[in-house]
């Protein structure tokens, strides 16, 4: 793969992604795949996007760049899905850009914003057990962005779109607007569907002005049965039918490299154990380290 053209997962867990804490585990597949190692290790959901760009920063994610050898000061832009722990560390955020000669751009939703500046005032004070006023240095600059408004970013087009993620949808309550978003270089387009659940009307008929080339879709809960109303993920089934409606749209064809990520390790079979059988419908089961070309 060529210099600028590729990406690389960081992280492809779920919000209980194997960390050091998780490190006895002795549940049935978050415990196999800590005992396989390799692939089936998941950190916080980031991906990067060569030379210069990540996608979400989570616990993780300063780690992993070190891990495959990305120089920390190359990154220019940050794009945050929205503010869960997993996706969004706002502490280790701007620990991260503190040693910059240049600001991260962060770009978000308002929510995003909000957190990124409370995380740069307040400090969380065990002792006391508080939430205390206390300034950190702050190398962050934060653009706000609008679904539905695509910018440029250096060579990056981006088209931020409405999630269905934090949605309490029986009452069509909006709590955030978490954001996927549509990756476009030269005449490559790559989606970034971290987290969903099915698609939002808006959503899918702006994917359909696409093609393709790359679709990073959320399937957290594997083979588990989950009800839509409650939860703001895919399952593989429920990720059958995004496909299939996806491909109805034209956005998806027969070229397009089908990614599942954001695995949760508590509910779906290790990485090892699962990799092949999707293979065999044509998608790819992602890994900590996955490179594709973009």
């Amino acid at each position: 793969m060529q210099e600028q053209s590729y990406i690389r997962f960081l992280g492809t867990g779920a919000g209980d992604y194997h960390c050091d804490s998780h490190s006895q585990c002795d549940d049935e597949y978050c415990g196999r795949s800590l005992k396989l190692g390799g692939r089936n290790i998941r950190h916080s959901p980031s991906l990067f996007v060569s030379s210069d760009t990540i996608v979400d920063f989570g616990e993780g994610t300063a780690g992993q760049l070190a891990t495959y050898n990305i120089p920390a000061d190359s990154i220019q832009n940050l794009f945050i899905s929205h503010s869960h722990y997993d996706h969004f560390y706002p502490e280790k955020v701007l620990d991260f850009a503190s040693g910059f000669s240049h600001p991260l751009n962060v770009y978000g939703s308002a929510a995003a914003g909000g957190a990124l500046a409370f995380a740069a005032s307040h400090r969380w004070d065990a002792s006391t057990k508080r939430v205390t006023a206390d300034s950190r240095p702050n190398n962050c600059t934060f653009h706000q962005l609008t679904p539905g408004t695509p910018m440029v970013v250096g060579n990056l087009r981006v088209a931020p779109m409405l999630s269905s993620h934090m949605i309490e949808k029986e009452h069509l309550i909006l709590t955030e607007q978490a954001l996927n978003f549509v990756f476009t270089r030269s005449n490559r387009s790559l989606f970034y569907n971290l987290d969903s659940s099915y698609l939002l009307p808006e959503t899918l008929k702006a994917l359909g002005t696409y093609r393709l080339d790359v679709a990073i879709m959320d399937a957290t809960f594997g083979y588990l049965e989950i009800n839509p109303l409650t939860s703001g993920h895919h399952n593989f089934a429920m990720m059958r039918e995004t496909i299939a409606l996806m491909r109805e749209a034209g956005s998806v064809t027969d070229a397009t490299s089908v990614v599942y990520s954001h695995i949760s390790t508590h509910s779906v079979p290790p990485h090892d154990d699962i990799v092949e059988k999707l293979a065999e419908e044509n998608v790819i089961l992602a890994y900590d380290g996955l490179m594709l070309e973009f």
